[in-house]
């Protein structure tokens, strides 16, 4: 209800974004070891969004999006083979600053709020698969706070590019003695089309009649 009383009459824009993330699982057993063999893994990313402009505060703006994540890893071990295939689809909830603004160019810092679920699961054992959906680290809720640094060139009036990097770091909500996250640096490019507010179409149409 906040952010519908704070919309505005400005431009607000529908955007579509893919990329890549640079994930990291990390595991640490009930006696407080953590697992040295866990590997970095890349997955693709993908999101579908809408942003609002704040009516009194033009530098801010609140973004809602459903997000697709592949968030990957592996096991390092000389002779087994170990990978984790994951796929977590969300809701992406966050306010954006623009701090640095001009007519073509303007820099944003983003932060907020993932909630997603495990969708897709498969760890890959020497060529074997095994479903994950069953096993507490990975069917939890995966809830992750994001920061970002975003860069977005204006094409023109109703279109523009982005260019941004987001870090998450997942919440651990299940109480089990041992513990699970995963850590993801994510690159994006993002295209964004502008959208007349409603309010200034039916503003036009009096002023026509």
């Amino acid at each position: 209800m906040f952010c519908f009383c704070c919309w505005s009459g400005y431009s607000q824009d529908l955007y579509i974004k893919t990329g890549k993330n640079f994930v990291a699982y990390n595991f640490t057993s009930s006696e407080g070891v953590s697992n040295p063999y866990l590997e970095r893994e890349t997955g693709n990313s993908y999101e579908l969004g809408y942003s609002f402009p704040f009516k009194k505060l033009h530098r801010f703006s609140y973004d809602v999006s459903i997000t697709l994540n592949e968030l990957n890893a592996s096991v390092g071990l000389s002779q087994t083979s170990v990978k984790y295939k994951t796929e977590y689809a969300g809701i992406q909830n966050s306010i954006a600053f623009s701090f640095l603004k001009s007519n073509r160019f303007a820099l944003d810092v983003t932060s907020g709020l993932n909630v997603s679920a495990l969708v897709y699961g498969k760890q890959e054992v020497n060529g074997q698969l095994f479903d994950l959906e069953n096993i507490d680290g990975f069917k939890q809720v995966l809830v992750q706070p994001t920061l970002g640094l975003e860069a977005n060139l204006y094409a023109s009036k109703q279109l523009y590019l982005s260019f941004g990097y987001v870090y998450s770091y997942s919440l651990n909500k299940v109480k089990f003695p041992e513990k699970f996250s995963i850590q993801t640096s994510q690159f994006s490019l993002g295209v964004h089309f502008l959208i007349q507010p409603i309010v200034h179409k039916i503003k036009s149409l009096e002023d026509e009649n």
